[in-house]
């Protein structure tokens, strides 16, 4: 069974605990990627996940008004909503914000291929590219948040099912395509600097199947 996208839920954000609802179109079985940003002082604080989440990652801003951005997973199993706590840490809280990607047709074990992530005050960011062993039907998903509600583009590789919201305590864009071998780079313009972006790459329910071998036949 193919990937296929099936929507992303409205951008929520709140003080100390965010709570994201289901993306609409969404029915059991389907993957759900959660990117949560959580901003204070000095990137100490973080975020505590709802039963049954996984995280994949995590990457901090390195200057400013810190933004930690983490991207999670579940599968969804008749949960409608999901509160995402923050944890404490030794600087002020300004918030915690974040959006879920669902996802259809995809493993519901060890879904994740491969991540990598990158942080930056400057006018570009760049995703590193993923080391991994590819997997044919895999879909590469990304997110950039901006904490100064900036508006990051993605502009190399293009990204479809695109994703934009300026929010409380940061912005975030999303969007995600499907890679013919292991993704390289993703890069996106800034609108004010101090961003976080992650890049995955999640794996299809049932691999393709390799051709099997030409049998050749000599006439004599």
């Amino acid at each position: 069974m193919a990937i296929a996208y099936v929507s992303t839920g409205a951008y929520a954000s709140d003080a100390s605990a965010v709570t994201l609802g289901t993306p609409a179109g969404s029915s059991n079985g389907n993957l759900f990627v959660a990117f949560v940003g959580v901003q204070d002082s000095n990137a100490t604080a973080g975020v505590t996940t709802p039963s049954g989440w996984n995280l994949i990652t995590s990457v901090v801003t390195s200057s400013g008004t810190y933004t930690r951005l983490y991207a999670f997973w579940t599968i969804l199993s008749g949960g409608t909503t999901y509160v995402f706590n923050t944890t404490a840490g030794s600087g002020s809280l300004n918030g915690v914000d974040g959006i879920i990607r669902a996802y259809s047709g995809t493993k519901t074990t060890a879904v994740v291929n491969s991540f990598n992530s990158a942080a930056e005050s400057g006018g570009t960011i760049i995703v590193p590219a993923l080391t991994e062993t590819f997997q044919s039907g895999e879909w590469y998903v990304t997110c950039c948040s901006d904490g100064n509600n900036g508006t990051p583009s993605p502009i190399s590789p293009a990204l479809s099912n695109s994703f934009h919201d300026n929010g409380s305590n940061n912005s975030y864009t999303a969007g995600d395509y499907i890679p013919v071998s292991s993704p390289g780079t993703e890069t996106y313009t800034l609108g004010s600097g101090l961003a976080a972006a992650i890049g995955l790459t999640i794996l299809p329910s049932s691999s393709a199947s390799a051709p099997l071998p030409s049998t050749q036949i000599f006439f004599m």
